[in-house]
């Protein structure tokens, strides 16, 4: 049959979307390893994350400098050398970081396993810091921090975490002295508290064989244990707040605009804000993005989203606009919430939007990789795949007449916070 190209493609809705379940193994020590046995390339990815409470350290930033630093000096080669090592293979580690967990990553070519997975290692087990080492790497950082404090956006960053937190360490900011009080005692003690069996889990991802098992458990199976990390789950109390950093000298103004939600993670409440969300400001064509942007032309960009961290659920709002409409910005976005409080969405509208959602989850399910972080991204937050088959039935199912309810509940104006650096 000849394809006539001047007919478009019949436009199919997305129905489920199949993710592969994991395999499970727990390695000899308890450490529990999730695998992904999937794609035709020869590449593998290692992956451990440990779970952190940084709250327990002197100060916020040696978590930073712990997850930066593995691997940089063993307790057998200088710094660098292992960095070498692994390179030699074609193979790089790489290092994350949040407020819940740190990982520490390995990809490398399925056949070069055997060579880097003994200097992978010797990463993670056998991790030193050195006084040169930490000298050198505080430095750099303090400088990249007083550059920071320049701009602002880092300004309303660290303004908002501190209106919408209050005193809970995710609150907790890195403040200029910190780098001078921070000390080769306080790394070494948060790396052997967090980095212990009991906070540790696996998971790989690529094409491997069946004795990878064997090969981690001979490698990690024996990783020293120590004492689980229990962060406790706070109840915050999301007191409203305003507040402005003045900064005269500012051509910009960055906004920031949010409360944390009393939602649970996965549920069909959760599912319906993400759909509200993308209508306010999740994706180019949201309402911020046409008002604030396209219209008014205020600002290059701004957005809304929902950042789901292990002990809370937060809704945010950023930008940054020309100082010299701070004021009309903010009314224009308090304006198109408002209108989420007060007018159903147009079935025209929720059905691009729909659209658009069902596409993106898509296209975050393509390639073993992102099938893998998807599953990370929920499992740490007691969820399993069947997340995503509830994601997607909220997503079709979900009428304007809920969404009206839910900006009722979740979206007051007058429950936010708001942050502002620059002037106004």
């Amino acid at each position: 049959m000849k394809l006539d190209r001047n007919l478009a493609p019949e436009i199919k809705l997305i129905d489920v979307i199949n993710f592969p379940a994991p395999e499970k193994f727990t390695l000899s020590n308890g450490i529990e390893v999730y695998g992904f046995n999937l794609g035709s390339q020869e590449v593998i990815q290692i992956d451990l994350t440990f779970d952190i409470n940084r709250s327990n350290a002197k100060n916020p930033f040696v978590a930073k400098a712990v997850n930066e630093l593995i691997g940089e000096t063993t307790r057998n080669k200088a710094n660098g050398v292992l960095e070498e090592e692994i390179d030699f293979y074609g193979a790089f580690l790489e290092s994350n970081y949040s407020v819940d967990h740190s990982s520490v990553s390995l990809f490398t070519l399925t056949n070069k396993l055997d060579n880097v997975l003994p200097l992978f290692e010797e990463a993670v087990k056998e991790t030193i810091f050195s006084e040169r080492e930490l000298s050198i790497f505080l430095k750099n950082q303090k400088h990249k921090f007083l550059v920071q404090q320049e701009k602002v956006a880092t300004l309303a960053r660290r303004l908002y975490s501190k209106l919408l937190y209050g005193d809970h360490y995710y609150g907790q900011r890195t403040e200029l002295e910190d780098f001078d009080q921070t000390t080769l005692d306080d790394l070494t003690k948060f790396y052997q508290d967090y980095y212990v069996a009991e906070n540790c889990s696996i998971l790989i991802t690529g094409k491997y064989n069946e004795d990878i098992y064997a090969k981690l458990d001979a490698v990690f199976g024996n990783l020293k244990r120590g004492k689980k990390n229990n962060s406790a789950h706070p109840v915050f109390s999301n007191i409203p707040a305003k507040e402005v950093h003045l900064k005269e000298d500012a051509v910009q103004s960055a906004i920031r605009i949010g409360k944390i939600l009393d939602v649970e993670f996965g549920s069909d409440d959760y599912f319906r804000l993400k759909v509200l969300n993308t209508v306010l400001g999740g994706y180019f064509g949201s309402r911020l993005m046409m008002n604030i942007r396209e219209d008014k032309g205020y600002t290059y960009g701004i957005g809304s989203g929902l950042n789901a961290m292990l002990n809370a659920v937060v809704f945010s709002i950023a930008t940054e606009v020309g100082s010299d409409v701070t004021s009309d910005a903010l009314n224009e976005i308090y304006k198109e919430i408002s209108k989420l409080c007060t007018e159903k969405i147009t079935d025209e509208e929720l059905q691009t939007v729909k659209n658009h959602m069902l596409g993106s989850l898509l296209s975050a399910s393509d390639g073993p990789f992102s099938i893998a972080q998807q599953f990370k991204a929920v499992n740490f937050k007691g969820c399993d795949f069947s997340f995503f088959e509830d994601f997607i039935r909220v997503i079709k199912n979900t009428t304007s007449e809920e969404l009206l309810e839910i900006s009722n509940k979740y979206l007051q104006i007058d429950t936010m916070v708001e942050a502002i650096a620059g002037k106004v």
